[in-house]
């Protein structure tokens, strides 16, 4: 039975990110608006990371998965001890 609230996920619908053309289209159209080089420092005085550090990135969309991701790495063995939002993006301090 078909619903027409389906999705049928084997094809492909929108922006094909494969293409790298439209890869680099993107990432030229978030330079306008996002200093990426800022956010990447921001991060790392966030988490001061060291030579034993180990850093996972998740992309989530505006906080929305935090209570996913705090979860699994919970349940993965690692306790949060703290997070920060230098910009629209997230970042996890986790220790084992």
């Amino acid at each position: 039975m078909e619903y027409p609230w389906q999705y049928d996920e084997t094809v492909q619908v929108g922006t094909d990110y494969r293409d790298d053309s439209e890869v680099r289209s993107y990432d030229q159209r978030m330079q306008r608006f996002r200093d990426v080089e800022r956010e990447v420092d921001e991060i790392r005085e966030a988490l001061l990371p060291s030579p034993e550090s180990a850093v996972w990135e998740f992309g989530t969309e505006f906080s929305t998965l935090d209570w996913i991701l705090e979860g699994m790495m919970e349940r993965s063995g690692l306790r949060v001890i703290r997070k920060d939002s230098p910009s629209f993006l997230r970042a996890f301090v986790c220790e084992k």
